[in-house]
């Protein structure tokens, strides 16, 4: 059944821009969208096998698209969605471990860090956890049905857009906290409220006509991811030996700062 609905994505909404804006920015619109990324999820399911490595990225962003969509139509206690969301995250977790040792083996020769020791490591933990597609495909089934069943014909814009300043308020307080206190955990936070924002906004595009905010807050997101994976990479040097180890981490603080001083720049622009 939730395959058939899952087609409803691919529809176009008839009738003028403003029916469409507005049967986007209610609870069916929302579940078309979810449904949609699902459809998209299965299909990168099928690449896994031939390179893991788009794929996985793939499946775990579309995965945290959901988590942030969902947000809109629950409360913070998470309502009767607790349980297929608890999938999502067991997803999530399952790319997790292949995401970011690829992740760490990319940011090695983007910035030219000399650690071939760490580049081998990765490169054969890489090669271990590409994921087992009969159990994904699973798991994405699972959270498909569910998300077929959401009762979200009684959700309308105007609580969509209380949920979506929920949001932006969540993302300010977390920049303050940036402010206060600009360690890495503070900026991960961060992140995923930005992350939330930046899918939200995505589907529903509320105070942004012309685009401005969300491609801004694509920058942003962008910048605390590269910020994010340096502070992986710092994390895995830190329990490692081997020459020019310690040049390397001035290197990576360094970055880290101009990263980490861009962002607020950018966040100040959008809050």
């Amino acid at each position: 059944m939730y395959k058939d609905r899952m087609r409803l994505g691919k529809r176009d909404i008839r009738g003028s821009e403003n029916q469409r804006k507005k049967c986007k920015q209610s609870g069916v619109g929302l579940q078309m969208a979810m449904l949609g990324i699902i459809r998209n999820a299965r299909g990168q399911v099928k690449q896994l096998k031939k390179c893991p490595r788009g794929p996985i990225h793939h499946l775990r962003t579309d995965m945290k698209k959901i988590s942030a969509l969902l947000k809109l139509i629950t409360n913070s206690d998470g309502d009767s969605t607790a349980g297929f969301v608890s999938h999502i995250h067991m997803l999530k977790n399952t790319l997790a471990a292949n995401r970011e040792n690829t992740v760490l083996l990319d940011n090695l020769k983007k910035y030219k860090f000399d650690a071939p020791i760490l580049g081998r490591i990765l490169f054969e933990k890489m090669q271990l956890n590409a994921g087992n597609p009969v159990k994904i495909l699973q798991q994405i089934d699972i959270v498909g049905r569910e998300l077929e069943l959401l009762r979200v014909d009684v959700i309308r814009t105007s609580l969509l857009r209380k949920r979506f300043q929920r949001s932006m308020r969540r993302a300010l307080g977390r920049m303050q906290k940036c402010l206060k206190k600009p360690d890495g955990k503070s900026f991960h936070q961060w992140r995923k409220r930005m992350k939330d924002v930046y899918y939200q906004n995505e589907v529903l595009r509320m105070y942004d006509q012309d685009g401005k905010m969300h491609r801004r807050n694509g920058r942003l997101c962008k910048l605390l991811g590269d910020l994010n994976d340096l502070e992986m990479l710092k994390m895995r040097l830190n329990n490692m030996t081997f020459q020019g180890r310690g040049k390397l981490l001035v290197r990576i603080s360094k970055k880290k700062q101009k990263f980490r001083s861009r962002a607020l720049i950018i966040g100040r622009k959008i809050f």
